[in-house]
C-alpha cells in the first residue's frame, strides 16, 4: 500500500485540501471530466492509477483518514475535502528528501519504519 498511499498523499498535498475523495480518485484514474483542469492533467500523478478500482482507492483513502494521514473536513452541507495532516507532511518530506535512494517499496518502508 506504500506506493498508492504516497501517490494519494502527494496529490492531496499538491491540491492543499481543496478537493474531495471523488476528485482525487478521478485524477489518479485519468478521468476526462470537465472539472479537471489542464494544469492538473500535466501533473505527474494524473492517470497514474488507471488500473486501480474506485472501491480500492476509496478503501485506501479511508485507511489514511483513520490513521491520521488525511484530515476530512466538512465542506458545505454535504461534501468533504481532504487535507494532509502534519504527520503526512513529515512523511512526504522524508520520502522526497530520499527519493533517489528509494528504488522499491522495501526501501520506502525502511525510511518510514521506526528503528
Amino acid at each position: 500500500y506504500t506506493i498508492v498511499s504516497y501517490q494519494i498523499l502527494s496529490l492531496c498535498n499538491y491540491l492543499n485540501g481543496k478537493c474531495g475523495m471523488k476528485y482525487i480518485i478521478n485524477i489518479l484514474k485519468g478521468s476526462k471530466a470537465k472539472n479537471i483542469t489542464q494544469s492538473i492533467k500535466k501533473n505527474k500523478l494524473y492517470g497514474i492509477g488507471k488500473t486501480y478500482s474506485i472501491d480500492w482507492c476509496k478503501a485506501i483513502i479511508k485507511l489514511l483518514i483513520n490513521n491520521d494521514y488525511l484530515i476530512e473536513t466538512l465542506f458545505g452541507k454535504f461534501g468533504t475535502t481532504l487535507k494532509c495532516s502534519l504527520k503526512t507532511k513529515k512523511w512526504l518530506n522524508i520520502i522526497d528528501k530520499n527519493y533517489e535512494s528509494v528504488n522499491n517499496v522495501a526501501d520506502c518502508d525502511k525510511l518510514l519504519l521506526p528503528k
